[in-house]
């Protein structure tokens, strides 16, 4: 599931530095 987010991340390349920030520290957590 996180690879997904990181995936429509990388591919819209549009979200916000905010929208990004909880992305990575999901990713850190687990």
């Amino acid at each position: 599931e996180k690879c997904v987010h990181m995936g429509n991340y990388v591919s819209s390349g549009t979200l916000s530095w905010t929208e990004k920030k909880p992305l990575e520290l999901s990713r850190i957590q687990e």
